[in-house]
């Protein structure tokens, strides 16, 4: 079962952008980026008195005859939903008046290393999503993320322990049975199910950091877009 926690435990970023997807590009501290107003208005939500265009522009105080700000990134934050239990980012911009051509959009960018992370997804079937059930594990999922199960035994299992982006620690058991044999995960599965928003078309993402072979779990994007910052 999860283990409580008042503060979630920093996750590494190869691991947030495991989750996330890999065509996510978050920008580090330092780097500098264009602030568009008019796209942050169009998924801004207003109280139903403010929901005019005039009326949400007056509030912020945000001139959108100028279409891009260039800014510099002062902090880049790798969060998760404690709801939907998906990676976000929370970045914080710092408006930039140089007008000596430093505020490139790229200009010093990092680049986060995921070589340290083996992770697989899988698309939640109504069968894994069933409350009551059990979760049946990708063959390849099994090989490279998993320890490697004792096939002399019978049945081979194994307990494994799994932590989520909240720090959360889960524990699954893992067995290799039925006709013909495949991998389920079972006992602590229907916990995992019923605490979180974990429905049926869902990637669910499986990790293991390399260097400490310490396991991760996490939710991404069905649609395979990221729309949390």
């Amino acid at each position: 079962m999860a283990a409580s926690s008042s503060a979630a435990p920093v996750v590494e970023a190869a691991v947030w952008y495991s989750v996330a997807g890999a065509t996510v590009q978050i920008p580090p501290a330092n780097s500098y980026v264009y602030y568009f107003p008019e796209g942050h208005l169009e998924q801004h939500h207003y109280p139903p008195a403010a929901e005019t265009a005039g009326t949400a522009v007056e509030n912020l105080n945000i001139n959108v005859d100028r279409p891009i700000f260039p800014c510099r990134v002062l902090s880049s934050d790798l969060l998760y939903n404690p709801h939907s239990d998906q990676a976000y980012a929370k970045i914080l911009l710092q408006p930039s008046y140089t007008t000596t051509g430093d505020h490139h959009p790229n200009k010093d960018k990092s680049v986060v290393s995921e070589s340290d992370v083996v992770w697989h997804a899988k698309i939640l079937t109504a069968s894994d999503a069933n409350n009551g059930g059990g979760f049946s594990v990708p063959r390849c999922c099994a090989d490279s993320v998993f320890p490697r199960l004792d096939f002399a035994a019978d049945p081979p299992l194994q307990t494994l322990r799994i932590r989520d982006g909240h720090g959360g620690a889960w524990e699954f058991r893992h067995i290799y049975r039925g006709t013909p044999r495949r991998h389920l995960l079972t006992t602590g599965w229907s916990k995992f199910v019923n605490a979180g928003a974990h429905r049926r078309g869902r990637p669910l993402v499986f990790m293991r950091k390399k260097s400490s072979n310490e396991l991760f779990i996490g939710i991404r994007r069905a649609n395979g877009k990221f729309g949390g910052i």
